[in-house]
């Protein structure tokens, strides 16, 4: 396999190019990181409702709170219907940036 020299502050590395087989393992090995994610980042996201929010499941990849906000587990993003913003929160902190966001529960 052909590799090539990089310059890395006047230290020279090896990089390995790879192949399709290479590609082939990381795409799973990643699909098999988000199915370990996933799991806790929903329950995350449905323990809003202990907050007041109301939280519909559209699908195991998307959720809707208070009908203003998508919430996308895998990749910890966000997308407000009405401005059309999007962003991403950290996991455990997702209260606190709905907060920062302006949306407050509906009781």
């Amino acid at each position: 396999m052909a590799c090539r020299k990089i310059n890395l502050k006047g230290k020279k590395k090896k990089i390995k190019r790879m192949n399709s087989d290479d590609w082939r393992q990381y795409r799973f090995e990643q699909k098999q990181r988000r199915q370990k994610r996933l799991p806790i980042r929903q329950k995350e996201i449905e323990n809003l409702c202990v907050f007041g929010y109301s939280v519909a499941k559209k699908t195991n990849y998307q959720y809707r709170v208070e009908n203003i906000i998508d919430l996308y587990p895998i990749h910890r993003q966000y997308h407000i219907l009405e401005s059309g913003k999007r962003g991403s929160y950290n996991v455990g902190l997702l209260y606190g940036c709905l907060l920062r966001l302006k949306i407050r529960p509906s009781f």
